[in-house]
């Protein structure tokens, strides 16, 4: 009896240590870019080596099965929405992200876009977007066009009125 009891046990600790195998290596399947840890420039996937299978400037995606929204920019950099305030603070609704599971196949390296919200300067039709890199204290980039704006998505309603916003970088626009 003991031993009948033992091959139980032992069958049944294999298919639950297969299962258990089997669920990591399907959630392994759909990597996620990593953290950059080196300079823009170092890291940055030129426009014509990007696919057209992934993601374009404006688009917002995701992995299956992952939390995480990134963010393209125009110059093809790939930045994680890090948390939901932040998410909000650009965006009114979940709508619009895609899911792209070929995203480590077409960025190796994301960036955080860290405190990022949306910021119009007041007497002007200028909105900018802030976002700190990389460690930096952070910095605005301009949003050349009402039609940038609403390719990516961005809500009105977030923007904040400010009297004057700095610093102001002068590369790196939002402009397509």
């Amino acid at each position: 009896m003991k031993a009948m009891f033992r091959r139980a046990a032992l069958v049944f600790a294999a298919g639950l240590s297969f299962v258990v195998a089997a669920q990591g290596t399907a959630s392994a399947a759909v990597p996620e870019p990593l953290k950059a840890t080196d300079s823009r420039e170092a890291a940055h996937l030129r426009k014509a080596a990007v696919a057209e299978s992934c993601p374009q400037p404006g688009q917002r995606v995701t992995v299956t099965g992952s939390p995480n929204v990134y963010l393209v920019d125009p110059d093809y950099y790939l930045y994680l929405i890090p948390d939901e305030t932040t998410y909000f603070n650009l965006w009114d609704s979940w709508d619009g992200i895609q899911i792209n599971d070929d995203l480590a196949n077409c960025y190796e390296y994301y960036y955080p876009m860290n405190n990022a919200h949306l910021a119009g300067l007041r007497g002007t039709p200028n909105v900018y977007v802030w976002d700190s890199l990389l460690g930096t204290a952070g910095e605005y980039r301009l949003v050349t066009t009402a039609d940038i704006f609403t390719k990516y998505g961005f809500s009105w309603s977030k923007i904040k009125s400010k009297r004057t916003v700095s610093p102001v970088t002068d590369v790196w626009h939002w402009d397509y």
